[in-house]
């Protein structure tokens, strides 16, 4: 049995290769002759092979990680080495209705299916919940240093555009064409005109699960001009700042928005259902589900709102034309189909299309003032309140048929199929119903738990699933840990422990993160194993010291610290979220008193108010001040160092 030589363990030599094939022609002889002698040299071969093996595994993984231990050059190394060997196949050809299509066939034929996706229509009342603006933007020109630090900001890539141009050799010329481009940049903000030749993309293709021959299931990947991501920087930076200072984004937005992230735009969703469970109310909350939302924008629609939120003149005329002469091609395995022109959605991986989205869908707050929206890019919840189940339902179907009209009239449409509500209570409140939650004449599912941005709420909000789900992940990487453990530097596992484990359990912590104490320990348990692996300790040994060794917080501790190095943090924004969400407020005393506690704790009625941000954040701040602790002082180190 021949060994493939991709398939082969890269420690494997020829040399060991050539002792692995005698040792098989040992065996096969004792097979056949059953003789004594050639199963002692069989024997006496076999033990070789083992201890060439080792120590050839050795040597690999000690020059493997020997000389450039830079992070993202060690994470390259281990992505290749945690493959196992296994690469992704390559497209050659496709089966559609029986035909087999290769090169550039193939190519035309994917380039049609993603094209004929791309479908919307105008209509000139969907700006009918808008509400003018009168300031007007105003491009003002760039100049060399600013084009400069835009091309060096941009992220290093192998991926070649559709001029077969790399971000990386740009770069060692920047200095030489940064003149050229200035003047071209400020040519286009002066006259309105995007650059034709910066609009072609490119497109590869990657399967994405099920059947290969459905080219359903394959997802687009797109690469635009180099030079185009430049221009469009520039373009984000005038745009975005114009929104800021007009504050023309609704607050409910908290997608692609500098000071916002998922974990806050799912901790406003926590406070609010936390909120509501304290206050003895129960809350609906539908997580609709937009039909590829990014793929429908409808240019001219867009066009029409951004008018309307103060983009005017040149500004107006410049996104005209960034949208005017799109086009694509397909490539695989170096076959090029035609170009196709883009008639609608923003282009994939472009800087300026998720700004242009958030603006395109800015209205859709409007539509009712009473419902509250949370919403992160195309994830859009809403959450509806009150003491009967069946009024609450009602209340939401008569939004959802307002909601479904806004989705017609803006092109956008939404799967029913994978939109989803759940009633949010406390465990022990009875919540019957015979009311369902519809849209569009379906009916929407109510159920127990439902995924959002990674994250599964349920309808007690307990975090169970959640904890499992991440479990799950961290038990992967711990066996990845052990693995290797005993062949990579200790330096190297840690980074392991921090791009993996720690990533893994770190993500929207403080959503999740005040949990039971059960639920705590099950991943406490799994970081102490990974801990141990990572320092060759024994399987019972204390880690206490481990922890203090590499300055790591254990899961107990982690809440109290993200959330301190988060408030910390969200002193730099404009917008204090953690502010506004605990609503922080400090206590006014006339006199002096024996509290020393500065900042308000508001009484909770229930264990669900003890857990909102509200009184976690001002307990933590008030532990801070009676210890004397400024960290606003502190680095990020010395704030880890708190809580280790």
């Amino acid at each position: 049995h021949k060994v493939h030589k991709k398939s082969r363990k890269p420690w494997v030599t020829s040399r060991v290769l050539n002792m692995i094939k005698k040792k098989n022609v040992l065996y096969h002889k004792f097979v056949l002759s059953k003789d004594v002698a050639i199963l002692s040299a069989f024997r006496k071969q076999r033990n070789a092979v083992t201890k060439a093996l080792r120590q050839a595994k050795h040597a690999y993984f000690n020059n493997l990680f020997n000389g450039d231990m830079r992070s993202d050059v060690v994470w390259k190394k281990l992505s290749s080495l945690m493959k196992n060997g296994l690469h992704i196949d390559k497209i050659t050809t496709l089966k559609i209705y029986g035909i087999g299509i290769s090169g550039v066939a193939l190519a035309e034929k994917f380039n049609e299916y993603f094209v004929e996706l791309l479908h919307s229509t105008h209509s000139e009342h969907a700006s009918k919940y808008m509400i003018s603006v009168h300031d007007s933007l105003f491009l003002h020109p760039t100049d060399e240093d600013e084009v400069y630090s835009v091309f060096q900001d941009l992220k290093n890539s192998r991926s070649s555009d559709f001029y077969q141009l790399q971000i990386k050799p740009i770069k060692h010329v920047l200095r030489s064409i940064v003149p050229c481009l200035t003047h071209i940049f400020n040519l286009a903000l002066q006259t309105g005109v995007f650059p034709k030749k910066m609009q072609v993309a490119k497109v590869s293709v990657l399967h994405k699960a099920g059947d290969k021959n459905n080219l359903g299931n394959y997802r687009p990947i797109s690469v635009l001009p180099i030079f185009s991501k430049g221009l469009e920087k520039i373009l984000h930076k005038r745009l975005y700042c114009f929104c800021d200072k007009f504050s023309i984004l609704t607050p409910c937005q908290f997608g692609f928005r500098k000071g916002r992230s998922t974990e806050l735009a799912l901790l406003k969703r926590k406070e609010l259902i936390l909120n509501n469970i304290e206050n003895k109310l129960v809350t609906l909350g539908v997580f609709i589900d937009f039909s590829k939302a990014f793929d429908r924008l409808n240019h001219e629609t867009l066009i029409q709102k951004l008018y309307m939120l103060g983009v005017r003149g040149v500004a107006l005329e410049m996104i005209k034309s960034y949208f005017e002469n799109r086009y694509q091609c397909v490539e695989i395995n170096k076959n090029r189909s035609d170009l196709r022109k883009l008639t609608a959605g923003v282009p994939q991986g472009s800087i300026l299309g998720p700004l242009l989205f958030d603006l395109y869908i800015n209205d859709i707050v409007r539509i009712d003032d009473t419902v509250s929206y949370i919403i992160y890019a195309d994830d859009t919840s809403l959450f509806f309140s009150g003491n009967d189940a069946d009024q609450i339902i009602q209340k939401a179907n008569r939004y959802l048929e307002k909601l479904n009209a806004w989705t017609i009239l803006n092109s956008l449409e939404i799967n029913v199929n994978k939109t989803k509500a759940i009633l949010f209570r406390s465990r022990n409140t009875i919540c019957t119903f015979m009311t369902t939650p519809s849209l569009g004449g379906n009916e929407i599912d109510i159920v127990e738990n439902v995924k959002v941005l990674g994250i599964i709420f349920n309808e007690y909000l307990c975090w169970d699933e959640t904890v499992q789900q991440i479990s799950n992940k961290l038990s992967k990487v711990v066996g990845v840990i052990y693995k290797y453990r005993n062949m990579i530097p200790t330096s190297v596992m840690l980074l392991i422990y921090k791009s993996l484990f720690y990533t893994y359990y770190n993500y929207c912590f403080l959503v999740w993160g005040n949990t039971t104490a059960t639920n705590l320990k099950i991943i406490h348990t799994l970081q102490k194993k990974a801990i141990r692996g990572l320092c060759h300790a024994a399987y019972d040994s204390h880690t206490e010291p481990l922890f203090h060794k590499f300055n790591i917080v254990q899961i107990p501790n982690h809440y109290s610290y993200k959330l301190a190095l988060s408030y910390k943090r969200s002193f730099r924004q404009s917008e204090n979220m953690y502010l506004s969400i605990s609503q922080l407020a400090l206590r006014q005393a006339n006199y002096p008193t024996r509290n020393a506690e500065i900042w308000i704790v508001p009484q909770s009625r229930t264990n669900y108010g003890d857990q909102m941000l509200k009184c976690t954040l001002p307990r933590l701040l008030n532990r801070f001040y009676e210890l004397d602790i400024d960290i606003f002082s502190m680095s990020d180190k010395q704030i880890c160092s708190l809580f280790v």
